[in-house]
């Protein structure tokens, strides 16, 4: 019995001497930065701090795509399993703070570049990703799931308590200020987004947006249906007269460059 307690409590010491020695923080790092490249997304780490029994924390972990910020994580925790490593795998779990709300996923990063996100109850206006895509100055609560395996997935989420602003794509000028929520389902192809659905609601007006974005390049069309006495009330349908297909239906194609590789 005492030969089998000396032999565990070495093979432990073993097991954390190998994380503590043969592993550097730099290893880590290169790794998760390594498994971005390939989608052309760049992490920082700042604060980064490696623990005893394989996890690792950073004080704020920043992701970026050819120099725009898309996302801040902040308090962010990770743990690996050694075992993982038998089979060629090194799946990471991790949570953290995003913009008032929570993160918390798991990342591959060896052998299937799969990665399973989750974020809850983020304010939107604090992510930069919808800066980059045209939303600066709007507001919500963000809640969404995004499921990637070699550079194909999908993307789930709703967006409520949302208070837009009026954004303009290829000089159209969308009344996106009359909705409140929305929810959406899209899916990734390599550098193409394709949208399943993407529905926003207001007071007495719908909106369906389908279509997709190739290398930030989208090609769209946002059907508006508002109630009659909501278009009778809004002068913005005045301007939208050319789109309109029937009473309380408007087709606007939507053509313009998304602005997600310059500096913000």
């Amino acid at each position: 019995m005492k030969r089998l307690l000396i032999a565990g409590l070495a093979g432990i010491v073993i097991v954390l001497g190998f994380w503590q020695i043969a592993v550097p923080g730099s290893l880590i790092t290169d790794l998760i930065e390594n498994s971005l490249e390939d989608k052309g997304l760049h992490a920082d780490f700042m604060g980064f701090r490696k623990g005893l029994f394989y996890n690792f924390e950073s004080r704020q972990i920043t992701l970026k795509k050819s120099g725009a910020l898309l996302l801040s994580i902040e308090n962010a925790r990770a743990r690996v399993n050694p075992l993982s490593l038998l089979a060629l795998r090194l799946p990471v779990l991790f949570d953290g703070d995003i913009s008032g709300g929570r993160i918390n996923g798991r990342v591959d990063l060896l052998h299937d570049n799969r990665a399973d996100i989750t974020i809850e109850k983020a304010e939107m206006e604090g992510i930069s990703l919808f800066r980059a895509l045209g939303l600066a100055g709007s507001r919500g609560i963000f809640s969404g799931d995004m499921k990637i395996e070699n550079s194909s997935g999908e993307i789930r989420f709703a967006l409520t308590n949302a208070v837009f602003e009026s954004a303009s794509f290829g000089g159209i000028m969308l009344p996106l200020e009359m909705f409140n929520k929305a929810r959406g389902a899209m899916t990734i192809n390599n550098n193409t987004v394709d949208i399943k659905s993407l529905a926003l609601e207001g007071d007495g007006i719908y909106a369906r947006i389908k279509g997709n974005i190739t290398d930030g390049r989208a090609s769209l069309t946002a059907e508006l249906m508002p109630e009659r006495s909501f278009n009778e009330k809004n002068y913005i349908f005045s301007m939208l007269e050319q789109y309109k297909v029937s009473p309380g239906y408007y087709s606007i194609p939507i053509t313009s460059n998304l602005n997600v590789n310059s500096e913000q």
